[in-house]
């Protein structure tokens, strides 16, 4: 049976970059090295924080976890 083990977690804020070309644009913003122990609570308020100081509206929070599969 194949197992996964956690290498790193990244926090991905989406931020809205207007319409180009008729189609509505997203600009991402990576933060690197999340602790794998921080709830999705945890980093969901850190992306209404950086909202409230951004001046490009944050449209989506997402957290990015790559993993390696061993056999």
């Amino acid at each position: 049976m194949a197992t996964s083990v956690l290498e790193k977690r990244n926090l991905r804020l989406e931020h809205d970059a207007g319409i180009v070309n008729g189609k509505e644009t997203f600009k991402t913003q990576s933060v690197p090295d999340i602790k794998s122990n921080a709830t999705d609570d945890g980093l969901y308020a850190v992306g209404v924080a950086y909202n409230a100081l951004s001046a490009k509206e944050v449209i989506n929070v997402k957290k990015v976890d790559t993993s390696a599969i061993y056999g």
